[in-house]
Formats: structure tokens, sequence, C-alpha cells
């Protein structure tokens, strides 16, 4: 018996064993599967020691703290007493004595920030010092707003002081905020002070409202009654100018309300713990907004000059604050009645600008954009955040008067209730103006955008918002997306195919989707501009709807949405050493026993018996040289299509008896290069890219397989068959020298074909020559595929820009196609010819591939140039035929590597109409 014979017999707790303690002079013994198995528990070993050894100080001391606690229970419960014990300390400051302690804190030189904070927490640990505290630094942030206030000169500051007297409220408030929010986040007693009923004192609060009415001049004061919660204060406070100075003062301030709130949120939860689940019956109950204090949040929140950090704790303080039912009718209520607001305006600025541009074709940038576009860009997205979703039952007799509430807000839709569709309809003729005004320079290209479409942005941003789909629901599945339609939303909507409940839902995702269309390549633009806008509140709802992106676009975001996936992983590096003449026998060997998360590290090859260091170039060698080899014919796993460029599995491929195991590595592989960026000399049929998308397999792209038998289905469907074809639901096929009859149904060799089942028999049989015949290959390859490339990000792809993916942009040589290319119906000197040359020659190399692959089926560029482009009856050269329909696209036949180019009658035209069949992908194919 061998040594290979020998492991063989094994457990695999001892296989692995032999193999992890065995010395080189056995492992030469052993057959290269073997050592890869040994090689990867080694690897696995070390890498295991290493993480070992640089945590173990600290696993150490935490194993040794948690078994001293288990062997002795005691001392445990009397920490946890003396704990206790040391939180009940004798009050020695007396009340009258906190204010000069706290005063500590605005000196010029302050007293060391860790020193004040234990002080601090020590006198909040007391009920009568903690009120006394609270309070005076309460009054301090409040009468900061006051410029008649002394504050400044009892608190350290002088005349000879180095900080001007216009920044020493602002530094006097922000000492007083950030004391409050340390207390705030480690003592809950301070938060409940802080949401006590009547712990200010009422001429306090008078004073600070009357501060505000000179500001915010459009409030009744007959209207307002003193709130004395400190809370309230704290929310007014927010918009007054001593907060708007500053954004660091703005930062604190919503920071301590976010704490104080999150309290309250907290005691709910515990509170529904133990079954006392009531938004107002809870000890600590979400604080009612009063009109002041909408009026205060909204003006903070249009100001300009918000920072990020600003923006998301004002958004989080609206939904805590949301919590309460009552709260959230109120504040969806007033921004909807702010948006309407500075809907208005903006639709009087779009306006006054159509009107200069009819009149005098001069387009006035500061006729048409103002700061309301801003404000009514951030109101949208409030509201966006705020909204709720519908219910799934409203007729229940169990719903509560809260959710009877909340249901009342949320049976309309955003776009509904905000109604600005006259200011959208102005909008999409500003954008239309502006982009054929664009479209005159003729640039094929993605250029930039003039300052006007820039300027248009926050009003486009804002109709992205409104107009968004309320959830994924709406949107197409990837599954969907062979049908050229963008979402059968869309389609159920404009024939009215929806039920009553959900065509509201409906037609606005057909607006959206409409809108998005019509300016998709100034969509494009913004993107392009701002990469990080796809995952903004206003552009993500565009992944959905993946057609509506550029390939760029898309692959940025696919790029970003993986990153976001892992960051917070860490690979380990993975390092194989193949020989050059068995790469796909070696490689296979010591990457399919990986684990999915161990394929993620990086790549270093070494080629056995060479000295090369893999510092980039070794791995892109062997990414090529694997994927020619994985492609050989010889290997037996995938075949050639009838052009000899792309390829799919072979039904034939049992003959390698672990044949399964190989596709799955061929997936890996696959997945492997595009998540290293790297490129693969692997061009696959059309619908393999429809396996590895989860996209339904149609009987049209039997075409890029077999290009002569999808002419016989056409001709069978287009035809009348009765009595001229005999033909049962079941084929045949050679597999090792024997004829096999499959059954396309049950029994359906003694099934006839008939006029009536033709259709379901065209659509049986391309599923047995694309799916059924190869279901475990492709299962295998998939599943390999998506151990690295997540289902659902992949997908965003179509199978045009899958392949651009994979194998990357071709360089392709226009003069070399132009000599190369025949024409019926045209001449080299026919007008729509010169057209199509200068178009063609002024695209850039994704649009130039896009051409290719649209015509030819694949963007692959055949070694001898376009002389050596094959179709299905061998060479073929690119050829263009004259077709008279000029209200249609072009469209293209991939057997014959033809484009059918209709006759139209500008260059224009004929680049609009070349540009969008090419960029739409394969929804321009014909019958050959």
């Amino acid at each position: 018996m061998d040594n290979a014979s020998f492991i063989a017999t094994l457990s695999q707790e001892l296989r692995e064993e032999v193999l992890l303690t065995s010395d080189d002079a056995f492992l030469a013994t052993l057959p290269p599967h073997l050592v890869a198995e040994a090689a990867l528990l080694r690897e696995r070993e070390n890498d295991f020691g290493r993480s070992l050894h640089h945590s173990f100080g600290m696993s150490r001391r935490h194993s040794q703290n948690a078994s001293s606690r288990q062997e002795n229970p005691a001392r445990t419960t009397n920490t946890n007493v003396n704990k206790v014990q040391v939180r009940k300390l004798i009050q020695v400051i007396d009340e009258g004595s906190v204010t000069y302690i706290l005063k500590l804190l605005f000196l010029v030189q302050p007293v060391t920030k860790a020193l004040m904070n234990k002080v601090l927490l020590h006198i909040a640990a007391h009920d009568g010092t903690r009120d006394v505290a609270v309070r005076f630094l309460l009054n301090v942030i409040l009468q900061s707003c006051d410029q008649n206030s002394k504050n400044h000169e009892m608190y350290g500051y002088s005349a000879n002081n180095t900080v001007s007297d216009a920044f020493v409220p602002i530094t006097i408030c922000k000492r007083a905020v950030e004391a409050l929010c340390h207390l705030a986040m480690y003592q809950n007693e301070v938060c409940k002070t802080l949401l006590k009923d009547n712990f200010l004192e009422e001429q306090t609060v008078k004073d600070f409202q009357n501060l505000l009415i000179t500001k915010l001049q459009f409030l009744d004061k007959t209207d307002l009654q003193p709130d004395k919660k400190a809370i309230s204060s704290l929310i007014s406070f927010l918009a007054t100018e001593t907060a708007t100075k500053s954004v660091a003062l703005q930062e604190q301030v919503l920071q301590l309300l976010n704490t104080t709130v999150q309290f309250v949120e907290k005691s709910f939860e515990e509170d529904s713990a133990n079954g006392k689940a009531s938004v107002e019956g809870t000890k600590f109950s979400m604080p009612k907004v009063s009109v002041l204090e909408l009026h205060c949040l909204t003006q903070t929140l249009t100001v300009s000059g918000n920072s990020t950090k600003c923006m998301e704790r004002l958004t989080s303080l609206f939904k805590s604050l949301s919590w309460n039912p009552i709260n959230l009718v109120a504040c969806i209520s007033h921004l909807i009645a702010e948006v309407k607001a500075e809907g208005e305006k903006s639709k009087v600025a779009l306006e006054l600008f159509l009107k200069d541009c009819k009149e005098s074709k001069n387009m006035s940038l500061e006729t048409f954009i103002g700061e309301q576009d801003y404000k009514l860009l951030r109101l949208v997205k409030m509201l966006r955040a705020l909204w709720p979703a519908k219910s799934t039952d409203p007729s229940s007799e169990e719903s509560n008067s809260e959710e009877m509430l909340i249901d009342s807000v949320s049976r309309r839709s955003l776009g509904e209730a905000v109604e600005l569709q006259h200011l959208w309809h102005l909008l999409g003729e500003c954008l239309s103006m502006l982009e054929r005004t664009e479209s005159n320079s003729k640039s094929t290209g993605h250029g930039s955008l003039s300052p006007a479409l820039c300027r248009m942005q926050p009003l486009f941003e804002a109709f992205l918002v409104v107009k968004a789909p309320d959830s994924a629901k709406n949107a197409v599945s990837s599954k969907g997306a062979g049908k050229s339609s963008t979402s059968m939303e869309v389609e159920k909507a404009a024939d009215g195919e929806c039920s009553p409940s959900r065509n509201s839902s409906a037609l606005n995702v057909k607006e959206f989707v409409s809108f998005a269309e019509q300016h998709r390549h100034t969509l494009n633009m913004y993107i392009r501009q701002d990469k990080t806008l796809l995952h903004s509140v206003a552009f993500s709802p565009l992944v959905r709807y993946p057609k509506l992106l550029d390939f760029d676009n898309k692959k940025h975001y696919f790029r970003s949405e993986l990153k976001k996936r892992t960051v917070s992983q860490r690979y380990n590096s993975i390092r194989i050493n193949v020989r050059r003449d068995y790469v796909f026998e070696d490689s296979f060997h010591q990457i399919v026993l990986r684990k999915p998360d161990e394929l993620k590290g990086r790549l270093t090859v070494t080629f056995n018996g060479e000295e090369g260091v893999d510092a980039g170039g070794l791995t892109r060698e062997w990414y090529l040289i694997l994927s020619k080899q994985m492609l050989n014919p010889d290997k037996a796993l995938f075949i050639h299509s009838a052009n000899g460029l792309t390829y799919q599995p072979n039904p034939a491929s049992t003959i390698q008896p672990d044949h399964l195991k190989y596709f799955k590595f061929a997936g890996q592989i696959v997945g492997k290069a595009i998540w290293d960026e790297q490129l693969l000399d692997s061009h696959f049929t059309l619908s393999m890219y429809k396996h590895m998308l989860n996209q339904p397999i149609e009987y049209t792209d039997v075409e890029s397989i077999d290009p002569e038998y999808f002419r016989n289905l056409g001709w069978m469907l287009n035809n009348d068959i009765t009595d001229i074809l005999e033909e049962t639901f079941s084929i045949v096929r050679e597999q090792f020298g024997e004829m096999l009859t499959i059954d396309l149904k049950p029994n359906g060799r003694n099934v006839p074909v008939t006029e009536e089942n033709k259709h379901e028999y065209v659509q049986l049989v391309a599923e047995q020559q694309m799916t059924k015949g190869i279901k475990e290959q492709i299962d295998a390859f998939k599943e390999g595929f998506h151990q690295l490339m997540p289902p659902d990000l992949i997908s965003i792809f179509t199978c045009a820009e899958l392949e651009l993916l994979m194998c990357g942009l071709p360089t392709i040589d226009v003069q070399d196609l132009r000599l190369n290319t025949e024409y019926t119906g045209y001449t080299r000197e026919s007008p729509q010819i010169q057209w199509f040359w200068n178009i063609v020659q002024a695209l850039s190399q994704e649009d130039l591939a896009r051409l290719l692959q649209f015509v030819t089926g694949t963007s692959q560029v055949p070694m001898d140039g376009f002389k050596a482009l094959r179709g299905m009856n061998g060479p073929q050269k690119f050829n263009i035929h004259r077709c008279g329909d000029k209200k249609r696209l072009p469209s293209s036949h991939t057997c014959f590597n033809q484009l059918d180019l209709p006759e139209y009658s500008s260059e224009e035209e004929l680049s609009r109409y070349l540009l969008s069949a090419v960029r739409e992908g394969f929804e321009g194919f014909g019958f050959s």
C-alpha cells in the first residue's frame, strides 16, 4: 500500500494530523492534491498561531477573570455589593458651593478636563446638587443669547484677554454644553432632570422666548406658552444666533438632545419587555414638540453651512421625537407646509427662467436657482426619513389609537402629500431645454455638465427623494431583467392592471422611472461628478433600476459596496505554487479546498522553478493562463459556440470524474478575478452570463450558441408547420458515440409538435439546450462564483456589462474595422455611412466595445484583427445593411455580424438612435 492509499483509509481528524505533522520527504511521495491539502492545513495553523499570539495577553486575562468569578461566586456578589455601597456617597458639598465649583469651567485656562469631569459626576450623583448644577449650566447656555449678559465678565475673561469678545459667549456656551453632554452620557438621572416638568424658572423661559421671537418674527407671541422643561429650551436654543454661528456648538447641543431622548426610547423598550408597552405610559414619556420647537428645528435643518454630522444628529433627533405618534404627525404636517412654501418659491424662479429663455434666449443662472432649492432638498429628505410605512391591515379592529394616527399619515405617498406636480413639470421642461442645448455640441462622450445643469441638481435630487418607491417591493427583481422595460410596475400602471390599493404606488413608480429615463444622461453625469451620490437618500433607489445607470457608475458603486461589506474583516494572504505546464490542475488542488472567506485574501503566485517575485505581474499572468486552460477542449469542461469565440458548459463533461468540482473551481476563479479586479480571457455565451446574473433564459438566446438552429426555430414560429414538420417533444443527442433520445416533457417522444403547441416546443427545446441539459454544471459554477460575488450586487449589471467587467475593454482599431466592413444597400460614399463612421470615430472605448457586442455578440477582437471575424458559416466580415423604417432603432444579427441601419435623414438623428440601441444592450436583436 502506498502512502496516498494509506492516508485515504484514515479518519478525517487523523488524516489532517498526519498531513500537518509529516516531514517534506513523506509529502514528496504524495500526489499533488494531498500536497496542496497539507500546505493549506499548515497555512491555517500558522495564521491561527499568529492570531492567538496577537491576542493572547488579553484573552488570558479575560479567561483568568472569568474563571475566578466562576470559582468564587460569593466574591462576585460581594464586589457588586461594594459597587452599590460606593455609589451611596455622603454629600460633602453644599448646594450653595456648587456654583463656585462650576465657574472653574469658564476660566481662560480651564481646569484639566478629566479632573473636572470627575468632579461633575460626583456633584450629579446627589439629588440636591444635581438640580443646582444642571439649572446653572442651562442658565449659562440660555443667557449666552443675550447680548446684554455680563456672564463673560464673571467667568475669568477680561479686557486684555486674547479671545475676541464676539467669541466669548460661544466659548462659554460650548463648555457648558460639553459638561452637560458628559453628565447625560454617564448619569441617567441627568436625563431625567432635563425631562422634568417645571424645572426652569418661568421668567428665564419667557426672557429666552422673547429673544427668539425677534428672530422668528413670523411666530405669534400670544400663541406661545412658556414650557419650563429643560429639553424644550435646548431645542429652541438651536435656532439662536449663538448656535448658528458655531457648527461645533450645534453638534454638541444635538448630541445632548439625542442622548436625552434616546434614554426615553430605552426606557420604553424596557417597559415593553416588562409588559408596559405604551408611548405615553412609560415612566419617562417622549416630550411633545411645540410649534416654537418645530420652527426652531426646521430653522436648524435649513440653515446653510450645516456639517454632515450635524445633519445626521438632527435626523436622529427627529426620528426619536417621532416615537410619539402625536409628534410624528406634527413634524410631518409642519415639514409638508415648509416644503410647499419653499416649492412655491422654486416654482416662481423656474417660471421666470423659462420666460427669460423664450424671450431673450439668455439662460441667466441667477434667476432660477436660489437657496430655497437646497432648503427644499433638506426638507424632503427629512420627510422621507420620517414617512411611516403603509399599514399592512389598516382596517384591523385591533389597531389602537396610535396606529390609527400613524395610518392617517401613511395612507398617501410622500409625492401626493407635498403636491408639487407643477414644480416637477417645470423642472422637466428646464432640464429638457438645457439638455437640448448641450446636445448641440455633438459630443458623443461623457463630457461635463454646464453650470446651469449643475445648479439644477438640488431640485433633481428633491424630485428623486419625493417620488422614489416607498419600498424595494416596487422595484423589478433582477430575475425579471430580461424584459426591455425597466419596471413591471410601470407596465401594470400603464395598462391599468394594478389593484386600487396599489395603483397610486405604481403610478409613482412609473413617474419616477419615466423622469429618470428621460433625463438619464444628466442623472449619470451628476453621479459621475460625485460618486458618493448612489449611496445618498436621493439616488440610492436608482440601484433598484440598474438600466438607468451607466456602466462606469455601476462599476464604481459595485466596488464601493463590496468594500463596505467587508470593511471590518481581515483576510489572510493566499500563497500558491504552480507548475507552468499544469497551472489548471495545481491551482485547482490549492484553491478548491479553501473556505469562501479565505478566497478573499490577497493572492501571491509562484511558478515552480522560477525566481520571479510576484508584485502583481505574475498574478495577472496566472489569471490569463488559467482562463485559457479552463476553456481548453482537452479538459472537456466547456464547448465553443458557432463563432468559435464564446463558450458554455459541455453537456458531456461527465467524462471527467470530478467535473462538478472543476466547474465550482471555474466559478471561484471568475469570481476571484472580479474581486481582485483582474481580467480573464474567457468569453461566455449570452445564456451563460444570464445564469450568472440569475436572469431568465429566452429562446432567442440560442442565437449566441447555434445560429443555424436559432434560424430553424424562428422559421417554425413564423410559418404554419401543419403537415410539414414531423417532430415530437424530444431531441436526439450524441454522447460518446451513442445516440440518446431526451424527452422535453413526460413521454415527450410520443407527443407530436403541432401548430398549436409549437411555442411550447420552442421554449422547452431552448431550455434543454441552455439550462436543463447542463443544469448540474451551471449550478456548480454558480456555487463557486457566488461565494465571492453576492447575487444581489452582481445582478445590477447586464450581460454585456458583466463581460466587460470580466474581460475588460478591448482595444478596438476603428480604421481596421472600417477597412473590413461590407455594405448592402449602401456604399462607402452614402451619407448615412459617412455619418456612421464619424460617430464611431468619436466613441469612447467603452461605447466601441458595446457596439461590437451589439453586432457580433462579444466584445472580443479576433487575434488577426477584424479580417478574421467569423459568423455562423465561417469567415464573415462586419457588414451594414440598409433597412427602410426610419422610426425604429438599429438592430443586429449576431450570427452574421450584421447591423441593420435605417436610412436616417441627419447625422444627429443617426447618432441618437445608434447610441440608444447600443447602450440598451441586446434589445435590438432581430432574427437571422
